[in-house]
């Protein structure tokens, strides 16, 4: 059983009040927003000061020391985007519940709020991983690809009905491309070579 913390119990009661839930939100987004940016910042190393972040979003240091304190509101997205590109990460804008934002209250520290860049991201990295591929076509036939060494059986459909293949293959992400092209095609093109002429002996 989860135990509620008395801060977030406090939060819940308090947000019955529909004034006191959207002040309290609004406030918190400010917080939020500018310690990231600040989080970001430091990430990053120490090269990155508010004047070389400043340097990257084409704005004066005083600016961004001004928008790393959490009194700070007058955010756009204009500005957002510029910063987002500076850290070389995407921006989402999102609404949200307000248990949603109750969870993000109670999980609120460093951790959560730094992200990898691009040259970071570890979903780009060409690490062996599972990755599922489906390609799907308006023609007269359905299999199924699980590993390029297993025969695979096909199951006549009528001409126009979707097909698709699935690869689920364990390799690295750039080796993914020459994978479909070596493996999957070929094999793909002689079953529908097939299927074809397996439609124009029945017509």
């Amino acid at each position: 059983m989860k135990i509620i913390s008395d801060l977030i119990y406090k939060v819940k009661e308090a947000f019955k009040s529909k004034e006191y839930r959207h002040a309290y939100v609004d406030e918190f987004l400010n917080v939020s927003i500018a310690t990231q940016i600040k989080v970001l910042r430091e990430q990053r190393g120490r090269e990155w000061s508010q004047k070389d972040l400043a340097d990257k979003v084409g704005m004066k240091q005083p600016r961004i020391s001004v928008m790393e304190n959490v009194n700070y509101s007058s955010w756009s997205i204009n500005t957002l985007r510029k910063l987002a590109k500076a850290f070389d990460l995407t921006l989402r804008v999102s609404f949200e519940s307000f248990g949603e934002r109750i969870k993000e209250i109670d999980q609120f520290n460093r951790e959560a709020l730094e992200r990898a860049s691009f040259e970071e991201d570890p979903y780009f990295k060409p690490e062996p991983i599972d990755i599922p591929v489906r390609v799907g076509m308006l023609l007269g036939a359905s299999f199924s690809l699980e590993s390029p060494e297993v025969s695979k059986e096909v199951e006549d459909k009528t001409m126009g009905r979707l097909f698709y293949f699935d690869v689920k293959q364990k390799t690295s992400k750039n080796k993914m491309d020459a994978y479909q092209e070596e493996k999957a095609m070929p094999r793909y093109e002689r079953l529908l070579e097939t299927n074809q002429k397996q439609a124009g002996a029945t017509q």
